[in-house]
């Protein structure tokens, strides 16, 4: 039986100050969520605050059979935003057990403010 909508933080709203790359932690869907095919997922990329020189910011969603993480692979790439008050929203479809996001920044002293969070359905078992 479907449940309810679960909420997963995938990067938590963090004010970044540095360029470099930045794994979110991995989050096990298990069998709390849907698992028939491909799971849909709706991911939400906020960015409220960007300065810096030419900042960059790349946000990417992986998924893995791994709670390590060791063999992630990327299943969606948000456009790189380099503007203040961004907002995207993406479907993605999951077919293994764990995801997680990266985070990628670039530029001369980049300023941004970030979250990225995702909703997927949970089922009672």
């Amino acid at each position: 039986m479907i449940g309810e909508i679960g909420f997963l933080e995938l990067l938590p709203a963090t004010h970044v100050t540095s360029a470099g790359t930045v794994n979110g932690t991995v989050i096990d869907l298990g069998t709390n969520f849907i698992s028939v095919g491909k799971r849909a997922i709706k991911v939400v990329l906020s960015v409220d605050a960007v300065s810096g020189t030419s900042p960059t910011l790349s946000v990417r969603i992986q998924e893995g059979n791994e709670a390590s993480g060791s063999d992630m692979a990327d299943i969606h790439t948000f456009p790189q935003i380099t503007t203040t008050d961004t907002f995207a929203i993406a479907d993605v479809h999951v077919t293994k057990r764990y995801i997680r996001a990266v985070r990628v920044t670039g530029g001369t002293t980049p300023v941004y403010t970030v979250a990225c969070v995702a909703a997927a359905v949970e089922r009672f078992v």
